[in-house]
């Protein structure tokens, strides 16, 4: 598994801002969360007064479709939050309600955080494959086979700067 170094990841974080990218990468970044992980969080999961969100599930694609199920380690685990990523959040939030007003009866309240447009589930696959494109369009063939790769790359940067 190939992971960024710091100014990889900065150099990555510039090219997905203002794409529907942006948070995720910079959750993955930022705290390690896996991709299943921050496809399922729900605002109701985030403490942003506290900068605490709480992993209590996580989603997978199989066969048969996408379900919800328990976290890997069957228990949730609480993530720190940067300042920088509540910010993000905060904006994010303003977006979604934003896109729930416009969208307000085909919108699909399911409380996600990264939903998408009409509120419903982004599905682990569509995300990897969005991203696959993004990141290749911007010259990171190390990542468009891999989008979780971004959060190996906060362990590499944690050990770092011993964050």
């Amino acid at each position: 598994m190939h992971a960024l170094n710091e100014a990889d990841t900065a150099w990555l974080l510039e090219v997905v801002k203002g794409t529907r990218f942006y948070l995720p990468v910079l959750l993955a970044v930022t705290s390690g969360i896996r991709r299943g992980e921050f496809l399922a969080l729900r605002w109701n999961d985030v403490d942003l007064r506290n900068g605490i969100a709480s992993v209590t599930r996580s989603v997978e694609q199989t066969n048969e479709g996408t379900r919800f199920k328990s976290p890997k380690g069957r228990k949730g685990r609480p993530i720190p939050l940067l300042s920088i990523t509540i910010e993000a959040l905060r904006e994010h939030r303003e977006l979604q309600h934003a896109q729930q007003k416009a969208n307000a009866e085909a919108y699909r309240d399911e409380d996600l955080i990264y939903a998408r447009e009409d509120g419903s589930l982004w599905k682990p696959d569509t995300f990897t494959a969005d991203f696959a494109r993004l990141a290749k369009k911007a010259g990171l063939s190390a990542f468009t086979t891999c989008a979780t790769a971004t959060r190996h790359s906060f362990s590499s940067t944690a050990c770092i700067r011993k964050w």
